[in-house]
């Protein structure tokens, strides 16, 4: 009689401890899927913010591009050149493609990439087009740095 409060007794802790060690493992088990899903949309977030600073920097590449392109058609003289471009990239298209181009630079880009654009429309006001390519080579290597570009 001594000993048969023994087993109802051990049945009843292993039982205890069985309940509690199943809601443990499921407790980690919620925690460790939120967490997996927390770095998955970081991750899909920080994808999602990279494409647009790249699509934001090709934007200003493509105008600085033309711009040089214009240029250097002018000071050649390569007049039916600089005319089949100002045809196709008339001065309309090529406003909103730069209105486009710094929208995304000042909303996706860095610090230095937005510090770009106000050497970009010194150099370009006063056509130096050497600076201007200094300035495009410059803004090349930072686009290759910050997007990991080799």
């Amino acid at each position: 009689m001594r000993w048969e409060w023994m087993a109802p007794l051990i049945t009843g802790v292993s039982g205890v401890a069985g309940v509690f060690f199943t809601w443990l493992t499921g407790a980690q088990g919620r925690l460790h899927t939120e967490r997996m899903v927390s770095q998955s949309q970081q991750a899909e977030q920080r994808a999602h913010l990279l494409k647009e600073r790249r699509d934001a920097y090709f934007a200003v590449m493509r105008a600085a591009h033309l711009e040089l392109q214009r240029l250097e058609y002018k000071r050649t003289a390569q007049t039916s050149k600089l005319h089949e471009l100002e045809q196709y990239w008339t001065t309309e298209r090529r406003i909103e493609m730069s209105a486009d181009a710094l929208i995304g630079l000042f909303t996706f880009g860095s610090d230095e990439a937005r510090g770009f654009i106000y050497e970009w429309r010194e150099a370009t006001d006063s056509d130096d087009l050497g600076r201007m390519n200094d300035l495009a080579d410059r803004f090349r290597a930072l686009v290759k740095s910050e997007l990991k570009i080799e």
